[in-house]
């Protein structure tokens, strides 16, 4: 569903004065502004800046959960109540201290249907972006402590704001509806569908028992993007936003929804032993450690089914809905798993500690990566497979995991799996180009396809080490050498037909798509003197980039070919110095190409680079080698500015910073061209 038209300024504005005005008189508001949010989710949410009389300005977020943003696709929850979320900010967190927003007013439904809060504007980051491991576990504890606080207030509770109840009957609803899903979108006769049906029963036990815990009042959706990390009077603060799907349930739902977004096993473990020991330091008969484990393990259930029963784009992903379908099985089939109990034995022991890792499963024999995996014929069975999540990586197609135990050489493996054909370029990149030349690369120990015919997995050795940072003379001097000896090397291969060829209409595309955004008449007309400023010059340096198209034509035609990385940042590098010698770990080849390695050279050391690749470069010369390092540079940046100047005009505000800072980059680099 797309959004609806705003909410007017006079409404807006009544409703500000009665929010304000009407409990102070000396809070009386001269002027205000709005601007749409760029966290709008399922509610329309903007942003205030309001001026008192008094001169006081005050940051305040609007929420209209009565202007509903289901995206397309998304199955409608029937549970859905607009002024929920209003009654629990006014009945509950009001009451309590527990670093939530301050409400400053809301309507929870009137005779209109409005449902409206005003809330307090948090600065801080969401916990997704946040590496702190301290900071995800005060989120743990923060979690636990409110579990605790709440439940003796659950009949009040349930008499002033109501509640719905997450009981048995509510879960065999839930699972009824993720088999009815999983039928309508991929049909009766669909394997998935049928191996889940079988799992049916399994899930109703699991969650018998997890409908034997004891109810507390839950967050309900506690995911890491909705948790701010902001500082407070006492150190940290953690502020929990979005409040419209709490219910009475048992506490360990929102903890496995926490648990969930971990990274590795080890993480997981910390968020769980940090909310254990709050809890049992405030509830000394809270569950035994290894019941806590088990039951935590079976909640795992519950955020698959979730995702099974609130959006059609979730069922049609094969690789993903395996692996979840293949969880459930595990969860539903076994107790604890043998890696599970020898914790809980470990735990019992004097000074012993429960290190409970809801990623380690019972039975990895039938994961699809455990599967696919053996098809190699090298190594033996993973003792344990994990997900592996990155940060800020949010709708990947790529699924990615870990396994331990199942390589001679004792390394973890990173299993990759999406479909075959975005698999082909680093296939080909990893087993017939750069591995037979002996380039030091993160071992490959092979290519599998998928049961599905779609998919394929890419088994490659997990290396460690710092992300490349062309800040840092040392990274780029040990890149520069790497990526000329990569380039000498492969320019004797010639082209390998199933490699893309890169020409230069992949970088005009981006300059021509950048300035057709930035030329829109609604971002010049809605935009304010700064942002047609920024505009205006970095049309000016795109339309001089434009103007060299022959010069940069020409240098290209000069120019050897040989492969090309085509995503050479930070991300997709890592400078391992454990040993005498530090060595570059280059990732990710899924965009490479055959062509002139402009992108490559962009941010190198061209008089180290030159030194390993004279060869190459012997008939081009160095200085158009620089040009064309500097032309590298340009096109990189003319990418970035592609891609913030498609934005709409209404979210034009949040990117025009972004946009300055790259234009003033290029404008720098044209200075050195000469342009």
């Amino acid at each position: 569903m797309g959004s609806q038209p705003p909410l007017s300024s006079e409404e807006l504005q009544s409703a500000l004065e009665r929010t304000f005005e009407a409990k102070n008189s000396q809070q009386r508001i001269d002027r205000w502004t709005r601007v749409p949010s760029p966290h709008s989710a399922t509610a329309t949410l903007e942003e205030l800046d309001l001026e008192f009389h008094d001169g006081r300005h005050l940051r305040v977020i609007f929420k209209d959960p009565s202007r509903s943003m289901w995206p397309d696709g998304a199955i409608p929850d029937a549970e859905w109540d607009p002024a929920h979320e209003i009654r629990i900010y006014q009945g509950v967190l009001a009451r309590m201290d527990l670093g939530t927003p301050a409400c400053y007013g809301g309507i929870a439904g009137d005779e209109r249907g409005r449902c409206w809060l005003f809330l307090e504007e948090v600065q801080g980051r969401t916990l997704e972006k946040v590496d702190d491991p301290g900071a995800w576990q005060a989120a743990a504890r923060w979690l636990a402590a409110m579990h605790c606080r709440l439940q003796p207030m659950l009949p009040q509770l349930r008499q002033d704001v109501g509640l719905p109840v997450r009981d048995e009957e509510y879960f065999r609803q839930l699972t009824a509806r993720a088999l009815s899903n999983l039928r309508r979108v991929r049909g009766a006769e669909d394997e998935i569908a049928g191996l889940f049906e079988t799992l049916i029963d399994g899930c109703h036990r699991a969650f018998g028992e997890i409908s034997n815990l004891p109810r507390t009042l839950i967050h309900g959706d506690f995911h890491s993007k909705n948790i701010l990390v902001g500082s407070g009077a006492g150190g940290v603060r953690i502020c929990v936003i979005d409040w419209e799907k709490t219910a009475e349930a048992p506490g360990l739902l929102d903890l496995a929804t926490l648990v969930s977004r971990t990274k590795t096993a080890e993480d997981a473990n910390a968020l769980a032993l940090a909310y254990y020991d709050e809890m049992t330091s405030q509830t000394p008969d809270y569950l035994a450690q290894d019941d806590f484990l088990r039951l935590l393990e079976r909640c795992r259930l519950w955020i698959h089914l979730r995702r099974m029963t609130s959006h059609d784009r979730w069922l049609s992903r094969e690789s993903r809905l395996k692996a979840s379908v293949w969880d459930i099985q595990q969860v539903c089939g076994t107790g604890l798993g043998p890696s599970t109990e020898r914790r809980v034995e470990a735990a019992k022991r004097p000074g012993g500690t429960i290190s409970p890792d809801p990623h380690n499963l019972a039975d990895v024999s039938s994961h699809p990566a455990v599967r696919a995996w053996r098809q190699l014929q090298v190594g033996c069975v993973p003792t344990s497979v994990e997900n592996v999540r990155f940060k800020n990586w949010k709708e990947s197609k790529t699924l990615i995991y870990r396994l331990r135990g199942c390589a001679h050489d004792e390394r973890r493996v990173i299993a990759k799996c999406c479909r075959a054909s975005k698999l082909e370029v680093e296939r080909l990149v990893y087993l017939e180009m750069l591995g037979p030349l002996g380039m030091d690369l993160p071992h490959c120990y092979g290519y599998a396809a998928d049961s599905d015919g779609i998919s394929g997995w890419l088994f490659l050795e997990e290396v460690c080490g710092v992300p490349y940072s062309e800040n840092d003379r040392h990274h780029r001097s040990i890149a520069s050498a790497w990526l000329a000896k990569m380039h000498v090397a492969t320019s004797q291969l010639g082209l390998p037909s199933a490699l893309p060829v890169f020409t230069l209409d992949r970088y005009w595309r981006d300059l021509d798509s950048a300035l057709e955004s930035l030329s829109r008449d609604d971002i010049h007309r809605d935009g304010k003197g700064k942002h047609r400023r920024v505009l205006t010059s970095v049309e000016r340096a795109l339309e001089r980039v434009r103007k060299r198209r022959s010069a940069i034509g020409d240098l290209w035609n000069r120019a050897p070919r040989c492969l090309v990385h085509g995503d050479f940042f930070g991300k997709n590098a890592l400078v391992d110095g454990g040993g005498a010698d530090p060595k570059l770990r280059v990732l990710d080849w899924e965009s490479s190409g055959w062509g002139v390695p402009l992108e490559d050279l962009a941010g190198l050391d061209i008089t180290v680079y030159a030194s390993h690749a004279a060869a190459l470069w012997k008939d081009f010369g160095e200085e158009r080698l620089r040009l064309l390092a500097d032309v590298g540079s340009a096109v990189r940046v003319v990418a970035f500015l592609e891609a913030y100047a498609g934005v709409a005009a209404d979210r034009f505000c949040y990117v025009v910073d972004h946009l300055a800072h790259y234009g003033a980059m290029l404008e720098g680099i044209e200075d050195r061209l000469g342009w």
